[in-house]
């Protein structure tokens, strides 16, 4: 078994040391051409940089938050749990479904209004439900963040709203986004293009629609007119955020070739967010590809155990070994 890993392993580091210096030139200089001052893409599969721009710059993540919000709120609440909301949730400015205080809603529909609407009032309302208040769970999110492995990371509120010090860097919201998608049900409702809120003891039944234009295609209103986007194949989740000043964000999950990346794009424009994507999505799957170096179930040599019940066992891979070894040229030697 350790012989086979130790190949293995040599193989890897040869073309790490091929790559060297090109990759590090394609992620300073190379890549696409955004408009964003902030972007990266990242293939959690192999944990590996593809590609970035400014990635670890702090810039305001604006509703990206919500995928964090989110993820909290599922491993700590329940579904079906009803929520009763407060007068704080409810005096937060829009975007919003207009929550009342007094309104009993659930945690399920909660969710699907802060990752589909991009709701603030239901953000708000998961958080305080979480943890009793915004201060209590922007300590929670902020110990989660570091869990997942940010490193520039620093949440103030769960909405993503303007918050003193409150500030995020491309490379840690991809990381955010990979550790929240990896989430079944927040997946599934990320995905979902249309939902129903059912009629509350406050407000007649809501229709909620997804504003990830990428899962279906679609037309955006704006000041300087209509921008239509077409669905983007492959993208199974994502989340969109603007600032007060309309400063654009964005994060996308896409499956390719058996690979899961993420491209995030921050301090763009409301007209150039998706253009901007779109190019970082292309450019992904035009530079990855992925290369089986072992198949779940693949027979190992022995390995040696001691003090255990029998000194030898088969190694048997639990899951298939996937690296990406993107075409090179390689050098005359």
């Amino acid at each position: 078994m350790k012989h086979i890993f130790k190949h293995t392993i040599t193989f890897l580091l040869i073309f790490s040391m091929l790559l060297g210096s090109g990759a590090s030139a394609a992620y300073a200089a190379g890549g696409p051409s955004v408009h964003g001052n902030a972007a990266i893409i990242y293939c959690e599969t192999t944990d590996e940089i593809i590609w970035g721009k400014n990635a670890d710059e702090e810039r305001n993540p604006a509703s990206m938050t919500k995928l964090l919000t989110c993820l909290i709120a599922i491993e700590n609440l329940d579904l079906d749990q009803e929520v009763e909301v407060t007068q704080e949730c409810t005096e937060v400015i829009p975007t919003k479904i207009w929550l009342q205080a007094g309104e009993k809603v659930t945690v399920r529909d909660l969710l699907h209004a802060a990752l589909l609407e991009s709701a603030n009032d239901a953000a708000m309302a998961l958080a305080v439900a979480t943890s009793g208040s915004v201060k209590d769970f922007a300590k929670k999110m902020n110990s989660r963040a570091k869990k997942i492995g940010c490193t520039n990371t620093k949440f103030v509120n769960p909405s993503g709203l303007y918050g003193k010090g409150q500030h995020s860097t491309a490379h840690d919201m991809a990381l955010i986004a990979a550790e929240a998608f990896d989430n079944r049900t927040l997946k599934t409702i990320a995905a979902t293009d249309e939902y129903t809120i059912g009629k509350t003891n406050k407000s007649e039944a809501r229709v909620l629609e997804n504003g990830n234009l990428l899962l279906k295609g679609g037309e955006m209103d704006l000041p300087t007119g209509t921008i239509k986007v077409k669905k983007y194949d492959g993208v199974f989740g994502g989340k969109t955020g603007t600032t007060e000043e309309a400063v654009a964000t964005m994060v996308a999950g896409i499956n390719h070739d058996g690979l899961e990346l993420y491209a995030v794009i921050m301090g763009s424009t409301m007209k150039e967010r998706y253009p901007d994507m779109k190019k970082l999505l292309e450019y992904a799957k035009e530079n990855v590809c992925p290369y089986e170096v072992f198949k779940k179930g693949d027979l190992f040599e022995e390995a040696r155990l001691t003090h255990g019940s029998t000194n030898r066992v088969a190694g048997v891979a639990s899951v298939s070994g996937i690296t990406n070894l993107p075409e090179v040229h390689l050098p005359h030697w």
